[in-house]
């Protein structure tokens, strides 16, 4: 009886230990992130469901919002090849492989929303006009936004809050300035807006 009790313990500590042998080949990379352009979008936020501004038809100031992605691209750096080969019971289930990282040299510093009356050619900065959601879902100004910043954070929406001196014909231009001094910049076609 001892030796069915030792042999049916040994066949299942085996598969254990079978199931076990794993042999991973992970490969995990380093990359340079490196912001080189930007999308930018109108939106009009005044329905159901936000809606690109395409045409002249006028929108609301009230429901103006502008979307930016900061375009990057992505140079490999270094290849890590690792392999596991493991007997125990901690590999049974699965590899654990390093993920990628990705740095970034020159990350966003600030950003600068500037309006053009396409009547007078005037042109300011109503950077402090427009608001965005933090990460916890209050709104903040765009000062806030960037001091705060996650250095994987690409992308971004801004809603209009303070309109009073928007004109009603204005082309937007967005400048994202990265820390070294380094300007990436975009502009709206003209938007017109609801008198």
């Amino acid at each position: 009886m001892n030796k069915k009790v030792k042999v049916l313990l040994f066949l299942y500590v085996f598969q254990f230990i079978i199931s076990s042998c794993t042999d991973c080949h992970c490969n995990s990379a380093n990359y340079d992130k490196v912001y080189n352009d930007l999308e930018l979008r109108a939106w009009d936020t005044s329905g159901f469901q936000n809606s690109e501004i395409t045409d002249l038809t006028p929108v609301s100031k009230n429901g103006f919002g502008l979307s930016v992605s900061v375009l990057f691209e992505l140079n490999e750096v270094a290849l890590n090849k690792v392999k596991w080969h493991s007997l125990g019971f901690a590999s049974a289930y699965a590899c654990d492989c390093p993920s990628d990282t990705y740095n970034i040299d020159d990350p966003i510093d600030t950003i600068q929303i500037m309006v053009l009356d396409t009547n007078t050619q005037s042109e300011f900065d109503i950077t402090s006009q427009f608001r965005t959601k933090s990460h916890n879902g209050d709104e903040i100004t765009l000062d806030a936004l960037f001091e705060n910043l996650a250095d994987w954070q690409d992308g971004f929406q801004f809603d209009l809050k303070i309109e009073d001196n928007i004109p009603n014909a204005a082309i937007f231009t967005v400048k994202i300035y990265l820390e070294s001094g380094i300007e990436l910049v975009k502009q709206t076609p003209q938007i017109n807006f609801e008198e």
